[in-house]
């Protein structure tokens, strides 16, 4: 996430095809917005352990910065919300880590 910008002027883009930007905070919003992605793809984790390791802050820190992100987005991109959650099956249990 931090070549963004490398990646998105790297890319041939193709008539109806859809090339979404995965941002996991403020810093990569705006480096998308920058590098001129039309489409955002943002997410949060659902445990703490997960939202820690991916993202790096709390699920509450999180779940602020979707709140944050319409108001940063110009009107002409369109924003796609994404929720990761992540579960392990063990002895037929499934386990959010």
């Amino acid at each position: 996430m931090a070549d963004t910008d490398v990646v998105m002027a790297r890319i041939a883009r193709r008539p109806n095809v859809s090339y979404p930007v995965l941002v996991p905070n403020m810093h990569g919003l705006e480096a998308a917005i920058a590098a001129g992605a039309e489409e955002i793809a943002i997410f949060a984790a659902a445990s703490e352990a997960l939202s820690q390791k991916n993202i790096n802050c709390s699920i509450r820190v999180g779940y602020c910065f979707w709140g944050q992100t319409r108001i940063q987005i110009p009107d002409t991109h369109l924003v796609f919300l994404y929720g990761h959650a992540m579960a392990v099956q063990h002895d037929n249990k499934y386990i959010v880590p």
